[in-house]
């Protein structure tokens, strides 16, 4: 296989439609089934529904079916099902034996009991491996490059991408140095080992931005990278904080999803965002079935829908996932990529857990973050939204601490003050409550940024 082909997979990257639609239902029937047959708790869905995996004959028939994992709670009470009836923690909708398990990592329990999500089977994980490689081709890395490793590594779902990574097929180096360790050490390791590509996330890239001065001597751009590759957060697909990165890296960028959850997608080498690939449909479903986020009911899928994506897996062996409801809000994208790639495209709008209803208007921080970025360099683009209340609803106004620059001249924050509220009530239907703070105010991170500032668990 050469270097210059255009998808790592040719034969499954290019299926015309209604091969690829063929495929899918064939791999969703025999999954179902095995499902149904290996899984107490996929035979109690099933049964509850009124339905059989032999019933389900189209899409249509599919989306029938309940949401079988609303939330990551539902998962959570498996895990601890399986513990007092299996001895295991690895879920009820476990479908293969323990014996055969060859990996097991857990999410990181930052907002409950962590559960086992990210456990394979040998076949599950060459499955995964070859999801990575294809969602790496299209971001144009090749055997040639070196990648810098900037997620978490150990247990969690940022070493099992390392670990893929390796083993996916690509012949790429990876430098594997972890977030966990500091942005001090990446940089140090940077200047020697003269990486390619940067994989991290895109909080993690914009305090870089700020600290490669600082640690180093140069900017960030003077470091040699020629891409970026982010994931964890949004990031890429808002519009002012692509332009602010990919400005001070000098490089291009591209946003990825998976390869552990969800469907693993990546954006395409596009100047404006045109929203993640869907590059492995015939492994798992996600932005093919969008759902209410409220009422969990379905939603058509057609160009511009926006839903909750569900994700359903198509071959998997260990704890296949049958309609869960991941808590991304999605918008999707049917027509044909301006870069010519069919095939289904996303954007995340945000999370179905992190949504506000200010005065019966929906409102994502997403949304709000790309705002707040549109005002660099006055603004730093650090965040965030304070709930005196417990969410989603919010009573007015909605109150928010902004980082001003240290530049910035104290005097013109009274009219700084009057844009933002400006843009963001033209924009979102909202107007904030604003309070200004100093650089170095709120605490940085080397991972995903945190939104909000929970004053009602004081």
């Amino acid at each position: 296989m050469t270097d210059e082909r255009p998808f790592w997979n040719m034969e499954m990257e290019t299926l015309p439609p209604e091969k690829l639609h063929d495929l899918q239902m064939q791999k969703l029937k025999t999954q179902l089934a095995y499902c149904y047959e290996n899984s107490e708790l996929y035979k109690k869905k099933f049964d509850d529904a009124g339905a059989k995996p032999q019933d389900i004959k189209t899409w249509s028939d599919f989306r029938k079916l309940p949401v079988f994992f609303r939330n990551k709670e539902d998962e959570r009470q498996s895990r601890m099902e399986s513990e007092e009836k299996c001895g295991h923690p690895y879920g009820m909708h476990l479908c293969a034996a323990v014996e055969s398990l060859i990996d097991a990592r857990t999410t990181t329990g930052t907002t409950g009991i962590p559960t086992y999500s990210y456990t394979f089977t040998k076949h599950d994980a060459n499955l995964w491996k070859e999801a990575l490689a294809r969602m790496l081709w299209r971001a144009g890395v090749r055997s040639h490059d070196v990648l810098l490793y900037g997620l978490n590594l150990g247990i969690y779902a940022g070493g099992i991408i390392a670990d893929f990574f390796r083993d996916c097929g690509i012949g790429a180096q990876l430098v594997e140095t972890g977030v966990e360790r500091g942005a001090e050490f990446m940089l140090n390791i940077a200047k020697s080992t003269k990486p390619t590509v940067m994989f991290c996330t895109p909080s993690f890239a914009q305090y870089l931005i700020k600290k490669a001065p600082e640690i180093t001597g140069k900017e960030v751009n003077a470091l040699g990278f020629k891409k970026l590759l982010t994931t964890g957060e949004p990031g890429i697909g808002l519009p002012e904080v692509k332009k602010l990165v990919e400005n001070a890296w000098g490089i291009r960028w591209y946003d990825a999803l998976g390869p552990t959850s969800r469907g693993n997608s990546v954006s395409c080498d596009m100047d404006e965002f045109q929203g993640m690939h869907h590059v492995d449909p015939d492994i798992t479903l996600w932005p093919q079935d969008l759902v209410d986020p409220i009422t969990k009911e379905s939603i058509p899928v057609e160009d511009g829908a926006i839903g909750e994506g569900v994700m359903t897996d198509l071959e998997r062996e260990s704890c296949p996932f049958i309609r869960y409801a991941y808590g991304d809000v999605l918008q999707v994208f049917t027509e044909t990529c301006k870069c010519g790639v069919p095939g289904i495209r996303f954007k995340i709008v945000g999370r179905a857990d992190d949504m506000l209803i200010v005065k019966g208007v929906n409102v994502y921080p997403a949304a709000i973050k790309d705002i707040i970025a549109a005002f660099y360099p006055k603004l730093t683009g650090e965040m965030r939204i304070v709930l005196t209340e417990k969410p989603p609803r919010v009573t007015p106004p909605l109150k928010m601490k902004v980082v001003f620059s240290a530049s910035l001249e104290k005097h013109q924050l009274k009219e700084l003050d009057k844009e933002i509220k400006a843009k963001m009530h033209s924009s979102l239907k909202v107007t904030p409550e604003i309070e200004f703070v100093p650089e170095g105010s709120l605490e940085t991170t080397t991972g995903k940024a945190p939104l909000f500032e929970k004053r009602y668990e004081s």
